[in-house]
């Protein structure tokens, strides 16, 4: 029926008979669902709860229209269709490639996949939770006209009430996953969805890639470009704008927020399988809390679907109910999406799979069985998965795209990266960007406050995992997730101390996917800490004892301090621990509201979030507030024109330049003008001095009207903002063009 909805609503568009909304919603549904569900019933994956079938489903249609459209983009031209990136071509592939699956589906009489969403949409609950995502629409529409937070507010403060009445029980557990999806995705709206053009920096040249192929009907894979080489951006995005009719900047404001809501809900899941329903749930609202989920996320379009196949890899890595051999096909189906989707992500997986592939190898031996450090139920280890095969298959895979594809443009980047770190290993130790942010100095007394509860979460963090090494708690942690936990401390240990790690992807962002396998630890940390807060020595130990297994170290606590092993286990029915829970939930909220910037706004302390604190921000009396405001909301119809208008009438050779500062950058890369025919200058008081001739300099809305600048000149991004006063030579210039809002310059 869907299909024949999908070509329908087309067929009416092209003969005139345009019906608003409805081919976009309908094609997206087809799109990111169809090719999916009819892989699942081929793979005949019938043991799959609801949550598995649709993340499944949006998985492998995902990855199917990436390789589809990777595949016709060279096929076809060899058989004469020169534009196979383009509607009619799409159309026809994506038809026919559904209706052969349909087809062998049909005559195999496979079964429509167990999906059974009538307990969570019949009630009157479940359509109020659906009403979030539309209250961060019209919250984000009051802003964007009438400068009015007052609905975004209101959204934050009910997803908290919500969150502490499901701690306390009463919305019951079976609303959990609709919770977590509900509140992902009106967070990530809140945000992607302020003003009409995109946010933030990478997000403006995944933009121009992907118009590039729109216009040009056919991806280049030789663009010295390493985003060029993510098929997330070049194929995905564009076929998804041809085939539903909407704007690439749309798709990714509304389509790629979607998808990327799927992440928290694939990691209940996972948390759920491993311990329990309340668990989860707050592991979940933990994850989804810290800012780096709905502001910096919002901007990097090809990390989100890359981390929704990150999350896939690990359901399928502990689910027990598909077979080897299947497993096998959709693990590595979703391994190499990953590699074409983020080669940052892949290059962090490639560390992840090899470091649990040897922690896991030497766990196997059977010396060391005594004093295995894997605390994990035996039942829940299947067939491991991570094993030396898939490793070298992973990272022969990926590091032959990013040397074939873009020229290698990709893989030396990373090689420069590895050398920065290796050559600074040792001059520089402990002096990494995360470890720059811990000692930096707060503005005010409420940031100092956000400042301690982003550590004491982190310090639960620590002792929840170190509580699973010395086996207090009765959980079943999956064998080969383990090791994937355990990696993550060490990403975020290198993150403090080695110089370039953090910086090359960014401290907040490497903390973000850490905590994809380190968000239960939180919650576990904190119950731990509270039963035993009276007598917390647990992890003291006064003198030296030779230890050979992990039943010494009971033994040990149990001498030292009078603290049995059976004091500290943890039982998650218990009444003692669903207090605990109430507690801990009360403190992620808190946790929430300084994350999302309420507690800033409704202070006016230094507000942080450019949804919520648009009026306050722009405002501000500090350049450093107003510069972050225009750093993440730094395109305006001014620049537009601007832009266009440069665009359109000036010819960039070798030897001309155009001098614009970092905030202005970010738009110009719309249209691909500086970075990637690499003729930016940053502007500063240095490089104004000595302008090259027949070259231009490009003051965008933030520098004339919010009167601030973004200066750059160092790697590990150190930033300094600035007024336009001290750029005080722009009087021996010519003006060639102005607004009122942007200005151009030309030196003759």
């Amino acid at each position: 029926m869907i299909q024949i909805a999908f070509l329908a609503t087309i067929l009416l568009e092209l003969i005139g008979l345009n019906l608003p909304i409805l081919r976009e919603l309908i094609s997206t549904v087809y799109l990111i669902f169809v090719p999916g569900i009819l892989i699942v019933m081929i793979l005949k994956l019938n043991n799959l709860d609801t949550i598995e079938t649709i993340l499944l489903s949006i998985g492998l249609s995902i990855t199917s229209i990436m390789f589809l459209g990777f595949l016709i983009n060279f096929i076809y031209p060899l058989v004469g269709i020169i534009k196979p990136i383009s509607f009619l071509p799409l159309l026809i592939t994506i038809t026919i490639f559904t209706l052969i699956l349909w087809f062998y589906n049909l005559i195999r009489d496979n079964d429509l996949p167990n999906v059974n969403l009538t307990k969570y949409m019949l009630s009157p609950l479940s359509l109020f939770l659906c009403l979030f995502p539309f209250l961060a629409v019209f919250g984000t529409y009051m802003v964007n006209y009438y400068s009015d937070n007052l609905l975004l507010l209101a959204l934050i403060l009910i997803i908290s009430l919500i969150v502490v009445l499901s701690a306390f029980k009463i919305i019951p557990k079976r609303f959990y996953p609709l919770i977590i999806f509900t509140i992902a995705l009106s967070l990530l709206y809140h945000n992607s969805l302020i003003s009409n053009y995109l946010n933030g920096w990478d997000i403006h040249l995944e933009y121009y890639l992907s118009n590039l192929v729109l216009n040009n009907s056919y991806w280049d894979s030789g663009i010295h470009i390493h985003y060029n080489a993510m098929l997330s951006i070049v194929i995905l995005a564009p076929i998804m704008s041809i085939i539903t009719g909407l704007e690439v900047t749309w798709i990714f404001k509304i389509i790629y927020p979607f998808i990327f809501a799927m992440v928290p809900l694939g990691l209940y899941k996972i948390v759920k399988s491993q311990t329990n329903e309340e668990i989860a749930f707050l592991s979940c609202f933990f994850f989804i809390s810290l800012f780096t989920f709905y502001t910096e996320m919002v901007s990097l379009a090809r990390q989100q679907i890359a981390e929704l196949f990150l999350i896939l890899i690990l359901i399928i890595l502990i689910n027990r109910s598909i077979n080897a051999f299947k497993k096998s096909i959709i693990f590595i189906l979703f391994a190499f999406s990953i590699i074409v989707s983020h080669y940052s992500l892949s290059y962090i997986f490639m560390f992840y799979l090899a470091i649990a592939w040897f922690f896991l190898f030497i766990t196997n031996k059977s010396t060391l069985k005594k004093i295995n450090p894997i605390p994990v139920n035996s039942q829940l280890s299947p067939k491991q998965m991570i094993n030396l095969d898939f490793v070298f298959l992973f990272v022969t895979f990926g590091l032959t795209w990013y040397i074939f594809v873009s020229s290698s443009y990709t893989f030396t980047a990373f090689a420069d990266i590895c050398k920065s770190i290796f050559n600074n290993f040792l001059t520089d130790f402990f002096n990494g960007q995360g470890l720059t942010i811990i000692k930096s100095t707060m503005p005010s007394f409420t940031h100092i406050i956000s400042k301690y509860i982003h550590l004491i979460s982190q310090l639960f963090i620590l002792v929840g995992f170190v509580g699973l090494m010395l086996r207090i708690n009765r959980m079943n942690f999956n064998r080969e997730f383990f090791p994937f936990a355990l990696v993550s401390l060490i990403i975020l240990f290198s993150s403090v101390a080695v110089p370039f790690f953090a910086s090359a992807l960014n401290t907040s962002r490497i903390y973000h996917i850490s905590l994809i396998f380190l968000s239960p630890f939180c919650i576990i940390g904190g119950i731990i800490i509270l039963k035993n807060i009276k007598q917390f020595k647990l992890f003291k130990i006064k003198k030296a004892i030779k230890i050979k297994s992990f039943q010494d170290i009971k033994a040990l606590n149990s001498k030292l301090y009078g603290i049995t092993h059976d004091s500290l286990e943890i039982s998650w029915d218990d009444k003692k621990t669903s207090r605990y829970l109430q507690i801990i939930s009360i403190f992620v909220v808190i946790f929430f509201l300084f994350n999302s910037g309420f507690i800033y706004e409704i202070m006016n302390d230094h507000p942080t979030s450019y949804a919520i604190s648009q009026n306050n921000l722009r405002s501000s009396n500090y350049v450093q507030d107003r510069g972050q405001f225009y750093i993440c909301l730094n395109k305006f119809m001014q620049d537009e024109y601007g832009t266009g208008w440069l665009n359109e009438k000036t010819e960039l050779g070798p030897n001309n330049r155009i001098y614009a500062d970092r905030i202005s950058q970010q738009l110009l890369m719309d249209y691909g003008i500086g970075d990637v025919q690499g003729s930016f200058v940053d502007l500063n008081e240095s490089t104004i001095k000595d302008i090259a001739p027949e070259s231009y300099i490009f003051l965008g809305y933030a520098n004339n009207v919010g009167n601030v600048m973004r200066i750059e000149n160092k790697f590990e991004d150190e930033k300094a903002c600035s007024t336009d006063s001290q750029l005080y030579h722009l009087k021996d210039f010519n003006l060639i063009y102005s607004n009122g809002a942007t200005k151009i310059f030309k030196n003759n």
